[in-house]
């Protein structure tokens, strides 16, 4: 007996069910993909936020040690700092918030997809 024929069919490349299994893997993958892409987004905009806020905070400190003592400006220093930083707040909460909704969208739309085809794949076969 060769290998060939020692392999059970249900995982041989004609079953319905091996072409299940690899459609499901492939959407798996993809939907995992999608994923990657958005988080990275987000990520990458969320780290040059954070990059500009020590820019913002090291250029209000060389502002405020260049005042030489001028109490009256601190406060506009400062409050420009906090300005930006609550912008900067409001972006993160904005992006996240749209990150999480296309990610629940692409799984979503990915779980939905996959037992509906394999549903139909599987009706075709039967026929």
């Amino acid at each position: 007996m060769d290998e060939e024929q020692r392999k059970p069919e249900l995982w041989t490349g004609n079953s319905q069910l091996f072409q299940a299994a690899l459609n499901q893997t492939e959407r798996y993958w993809a939907v995992q993909q999608r994923l990657t892409n958005i988080y990275g987004n987000f990520l990458s905009h969320w780290l040059q936020r954070r990059q500009r806020a020590a820019e913002t905070a090291l250029d209000t400190t060389k502002k405020i040690l260049s005042s030489n003592g001028d109490a009256a400006k601190i406060p506009t220093f400062c409050e420009e700092w906090l300005k930006g930083s609550w912008e900067r707040v409001a972006a993160d909460m904005r992006e996240c918030q749209e990150c999480m909704g296309e990610a629940a969208q692409v799984v979503q739309n990915g779980l939905v997809e996959a037992p509906q085809s394999t549903a139909k794949e599987h009706q075709k076969a039967k026929a």
